[in-house]
């Protein structure tokens, strides 16, 4: 593993950092080693093999705002927002090591939402389109606070991908981690799935 601390001036932007990461971006399929570490505007970010870079835990908990579902707060080791060049995207993705999620919502706009937009949604967030048809692993019930829910774990190829779909007052929110590699919902896995859902702030929905 190579391990290198650098300084970086105050001219590079997040935007140069990401490309500089691209560059060294290879094989997403095992663990990331850290390749580089630094600091861009007083701030330390951290570097790896595979192009992934974040911010340190030394800057505390970073919040990102997710449309229609509120903001997911936590220490970037824990999950930390993919570097994407649209700083609005609406669904933004995070990584925690080797796992990657993301929480969206279905909102209703006339009447409420069906079943079937739900699997039809699902089916396009998780990629199952081609291919074998992902296998159901378990299906069992969970809960959001206030608000009840269902989590649901795929096995898809080579990918365990995991939802938990709640009804936060007719809006539906829809959690979603994958791992690849296996072929089982492990303890790590669920321990990162149930902490992506803990690090979540709703906004209000009143229907």
């Amino acid at each position: 593993m190579i391990h290198r601390s650098f300084s970086v001036g105050s001219f590079l932007s997040a935007r140069m950092l990401l490309s500089l990461a691209l560059l060294l971006a290879g094989s997403a399929a095992g663990a990331r080693d850290l390749m580089f570490q630094g600091n861009v505007k007083d701030q330390e970010v951290l570097i790896f093999d595979d192009g992934f870079w974040r911010f340190s835990d030394s800057g505390g908990e970073r919040c990102t705002t997710v449309a229609s579902v509120g903001e997911l707060c936590a220490m970037p080791s824990s999950w930390a927002p993919f570097p994407q060049s649209d700083t609005k995207a609406l669904r933004p993705r995070f990584v925690r090591g080797a796992f990657e999620g993301f929480v969206t919502s279905l909102t209703p706009i006339v009447g409420p939402v069906g079943n079937q937009s739900v699997n039809r949604t699902l089916t396009d967030l998780a990629d199952f389109e081609g291919g074998d048809a992902p296998t159901l692993l378990t299906e069992n019930d969970t809960q959001l606070g206030d608000f009840e829910g269902e989590q649901i774990v795929y096995l898809h190829g080579d990918r365990i991908v995991v939802f938990s779909i709640f009804d936060q007052n007719g809006r539906v929110l829809i959690f979603q981690t994958q791992r690849r590699g296996f072929t089982l919902f492990h303890k790590d896995h669920q321990t990162a799935h149930a902490n992506l859902i803990d690090a979540v702030v709703l906004e209000a929905f009143d229907g």
